[in-house]
């Protein structure tokens, strides 16, 4: 029957459609599969294809709308061709953690992201840009929204970049502030995911990708260039976690590879206290 074959073929469509959604996952789910019929679709298929996962789009009709059948056998026939074995349905993942970078964590820290924080001078060109940006669309507040009611973390590389960084970077106000906020994180242990492993070999992940965000976000600082960054997402997506982060380098490289990070993307905040100066005028 010329109906079961191409049933079939579009059977076979939609896995190979599953398939390659299940390869490209975002925020931990493969993408939807839409399949749209312009014309009646058989009911049979229809429910058929919903079960696989494949949202249907068309007006269902039932077998004989289509085809004359010559007997029920027949009937029975194209049910028993196009009931293939049910697959194991994914459960929907509901995204509760969030994982922190560097430059995420500065942006709570940083006294530029303080109330009144951009009244002032800054002996850097790259913190005056920021102040301006501040001035026009503070960083902190979509942070801390994106925080509420969800389980913090930060790993350990991440955590040990901080500590360090602000033993010399940090003023004294910043220092207490990432005090209060490290002690309210929970530390996880480094984990690379599978995804973000097979990146470490691909030509758009570079070395410069990786870390040389950190020149911008330190400004003259670059002794910690070392930090493998590729660890702090690659623990995000072990964790299952949506990573805060300002380094939108590597998440465009990692989509260029065909892998969706889950991030909450945010604006680059240097930590600010020691190179501010008071405002003569403005």
């Amino acid at each position: 029957m010329e109906s079961v074959g191409a049933a079939d073929r579009t059977l076979r469509h939609a896995e190979q459609y599953l398939t390659f959604a299940s390869n490209f996952l975002i925020f931990f789910q493969p993408p939807s599969v839409i399949m749209e019929f312009v014309n009646k679709v058989p009911d049979v298929l229809a429910k058929k294809l919903t079960s696989l996962g494949v949202e249907v789009k068309g007006v269902e009709a039932s077998l004989s709308d289509f085809i004359n059948l010559p007997s029920v056998d027949s009937d029975d026939d194209f049910y028993q061709e196009i009931l293939i074995p049910e697959p194991i349905r994914q459960k929907p993942v509901v995204i509760d953690t969030v994982n922190f970078d560097v430059s995420a964590v500065f942006v709570l820290i940083s006294s530029m992201t303080e109330e009144n924080g951009t009244n002032y001078r800054f002996r850097s060109s790259l913190l005056e840009m920021q102040a301006e940006e501040e001035r026009k669309l503070p960083a902190r507040p979509m942070l801390i929204e994106a925080m509420k009611d969800k389980r913090l973390i930060i790993c350990r590389s991440a955590y040990n970049a901080v500590r360090e960084i602000i033993k010399t970077v940090a003023g004294a106000s910043e220092k207490k502030r990432a005090e209060i906020f490290l002690d309210k994180i929970e530390i996880v242990e480094d984990k690379l995911s599978q995804r973000i492993e097979r990146l470490q070999t691909g030509l758009k992940i570079t070395k410069r990708t990786k870390v040389g965000f950190f020149k911008n976000l330190l400004t003259n600082y670059t002794r910690f260039n070392k930090v493998q960054i590729q660890v702090i997402f690659g623990s995000g997506d072990f964790y299952k976690a949506v990573t805060a982060t300002s380094n939108k380098h590597f998440v465009n490289a990692a989509s260029q590879q065909g892998v969706s990070l889950a991030v909450i993307l945010v604006q680059s905040r240097a930590l600010s206290e020691q190179k501010q100066m008071e405002l003569l005028e403005r």
